[in-house]
């Protein structure tokens, strides 16, 4: 997906996947997906679905920017310490 937000492009196919989560579920097939991205130039951004794969579904999605700061802080909400420490580095 792509979308241009404060005149600058946010693109799921150019960004890199850090991490995602799946939640909910309806009957077992449908999914909540959250996708956190990070630019080439470094900064993140949100990337949420809903659908068996997010894959399938890029264009019903919605970007969020996100700063290093409120990615970090999805990352400490979402994964482990050591999915953290692998994405960040070392916590002080």
């Amino acid at each position: 997906m792509r979308k241009i937000i404060d005149k600058k492009l946010y693109d799921t196919d150019q960004a890199m996947t850090l991490a995602y989560i799946k939640t909910g579920g309806i009957e077992g097939i449908y999914y909540a997906y959250e996708i956190l991205y990070e630019k080439i130039d470094g900064t993140f951004f949100l990337y949420s679905t809903v659908g068996p794969d997010p894959s399938m579904y890029r264009n019903d999605g919605d970007i969020v920017p996100v700063t290093e700061e409120d990615a970090r802080a999805w990352v400490a909400e979402h994964l482990s310490v050591e999915e953290y420490e692998k994405l960040f580095g070392p916590i002080k």
